[in-house]
């Protein structure tokens, strides 16, 4: 039976696709396309070697051509794992129907168990929210997360806690707000987040629609932890710095794509103390009008 993939032709139009080389970009319609693609969006069951083989480029010639696309967050890889994924094929390659996500089941279990498996599951229940109930069941049944053992670094009690979280913020949502919940100040500092935050930034649509999730991150950091709005601000800035020529403390800024974060633990200790300690460490190295002192923009 024929297989067919979708290609949206406003590819042509994207300024990440035209600043590509011509073999990055027929590198990245392989990844589209190609005979490893799945019924998974954007999912690829392949090493680097044998992509490599099946475009007829030298491995190290590949990698470049590979970096390429994945210095524009176009694609991502595990190689050890021998899996690839472009995060933005579940946008264009949606499930027509919840019996499609069901259909998912046996090649979501063929894929490699490692942290990239983990990116995708959780970027794939956030798509599937979107659509609705029906898809969402369907994908917590068809794909288990089953693999938080795979993790790196103690991460699996914390993505284990974090979904536990968001799952019940789901059930409280339509439920009467309890005293000393998000108040418009919090709701503002959502809004701030997405505007400025590097990722959702360049989302602004998607950033929206996290608003009131975001929202009761920021009322727990202040009303139960005893952030201050001025503490709050000026650690957000420095995670959104790390993104900048020069800025920030490396991979903050993709960690930290929620404020929820902050609250989330390692080893025992808050990411809040965590990223603080090293924010104050390299401050003491440089110079302090690199952070310092800086008007946070975006929030009167």
């Amino acid at each position: 039976m024929a297989r067919y993939r979708k290609v949206d032709p406003r590819m042509w139009a994207d300024a990440r696709f035209r600043a590509l080389s011509h073999e990055a970009q027929r590198l990245w319609f392989y990844l589209l396309t190609g005979p490893a693609t799945t019924s998974l969006p954007g999912v690829l069951c392949i090493g680097a070697a044998a992509a490599a083989e099946e475009l007829g480029h030298p491995g190290k010639r590949f990698r470049e051509l590979f970096r390429e696309l994945s210095s524009r967050d176009m694609a991502e890889s595990d190689w050890t794992a021998r899996l690839v994924w472009v995060p933005n094929a579940i946008r264009y390659n949606r499930p027509a129907n919840p019996n499609v996500v069901k259909g998912w089941s046996a090649p979501w279990d063929e894929v490699p168990e490692c942290g990239l498996k983990a990116s995708i599951w959780r970027a794939f229940r956030d798509a599937l929210e979107e659509q609705g109930d029906q898809f969402a069941k369907a994908y917590r049944n068809s794909c288990p997360n089953g693999f938080s053992n795979c993790l790196p670094n103690g991460m699996a009690n914390q993505e284990q806690e974090q979904e536990q979280e968001q799952e019940q913020e789901q059930e409280q949502e339509n439920t009467p707000r309890k005293r000393g919940a998000a108040t418009l100040e919090d709701l503002e500092l959502a809004a701030w987040w997405g505007k400025n935050h590097p990722y959702w930034a360049e989302r602004p649509r998607e950033a929206k629609k996290q608003h009131r999730p975001w929202a009761r991150a920021f009322d727990k950091l202040r009303r139960i932890d005893g952030r201050t709005r001025d503490e709050v601000l000026a650690l957000g800035q420095w995670v959104f710095a790390d993104e900048r020529p020069g800025g920030g403390f490396p991979g903050w800024s993709r960690a930290c794509r929620s404020p929820a974060k902050f609250r989330a633990r390692k080893d025992g200790v808050p990411y809040w103390d965590i990223i603080t300690e090293q924010r104050d460490q390299v401050m003491k190295r440089t110079a302090p009008s690199r952070v310092g002192g800086q008007r946070i923009e975006g929030i009167d």
